[in-house]
């Protein structure tokens, strides 16, 4: 899966030409975007399947609110005051340092994909 946060790295081409140039959302892999707020400001067919939400459901809701993630302890890991996307704006983080770390989480996890780690929170109930 594949959170966006949108930053200063998007110049002045904007949101939009991010969504039609890259090929983020034309993945298999689940992947949105939030805004500084927390705001979802886009949603990709795989987010869909994997979270069971639609694009129109999902698209101006705060990411805690819809997804509500807790961690493997059940605790809320995924909240308004969320360290991660505050750092995330802060600090600017090219794409190959998302992949770098997904796929150290990955490794870590002894999954090969996204998919698979996915399907092991499903298995576990996580959200």
């Amino acid at each position: 899966m594949a959170v966006i946060l949108l930053q200063k790295w998007l110049g002045g081409n904007g949101f939009k030409t991010m969504i039609t140039g890259k090929n983020t959302f034309r993945t298999s892999e689940a992947a949105f975007a939030v805004d500084r707020n927390g705001q979802i400001v886009a949603w990709n067919q795989a987010a869909k399947r994997t979270f069971g939400y639609t694009k129109s459901r999902a698209l101006g809701k705060r990411c805690w609110e819809l997804l509500s993630g807790r961690d493997i302890f059940g605790n809320q890991s995924c909240c308004e005051g969320c360290p991660v996307r505050a750092a995330a704006f802060v600090l600017t983080i090219s794409p190959s340092t998302v992949r770098n770390h997904t796929q150290h989480i990955l490794s870590k996890l002894d999954v090969h994909s996204r998919f698979e780690a996915v399907a092991i929170g499903r298995k576990q109930n996580l959200r």
